[in-house]
């Protein structure tokens, strides 16, 4: 297994898992909004989990995932309110979605050896 398959997925993982955390906290400190920010911590950590344990189906999660949020991360009414905000998430759901594309990881989500 490649270095950039092997650490990426502990990189992808975490900051999907990240992403959801900061979800679940939204949803404690604004009680108007606890189902929308459950929803969004549930489809950010169920993606960082699949990823951490190789699992099949998380490849195609995280991307769904990844493009719906890289895409209202610049444009619609969920979108950060700061533009240094909005770029950080563009730029981070960008790489772990080239990573999930790249060809030695999507072996390795297969089953197969990337080495």
């Amino acid at each position: 297994m490649s270095k950039l398959v092997n650490w990426g997925h502990w990189v992808a993982a975490g900051a999907l898992a990240a992403r959801g955390l900061r979800e679940l906290f939204l949803a404690r400190i604004e009680p108007s909004e606890f189902g929308y920010h459950l929803s969004g911590a549930f489809f950010f950590l169920l993606p960082a989990i699949g990823i951490l344990f190789w699992n099949r189906l998380a490849p195609a999660v995280a991307i769904a995932v990844c493009g719906f949020n890289f895409a209202r991360s610049f444009n619609g009414p969920f979108a950060p309110d700061s533009h240094a905000t909005r770029v950080a998430l563009g730029v981070t759901l960008g790489l772990v979605l080239l990573w999930l594309i790249a060809p030695g990881v999507r072996r390795q989500f297969r089953g197969g050896t990337t080495s």
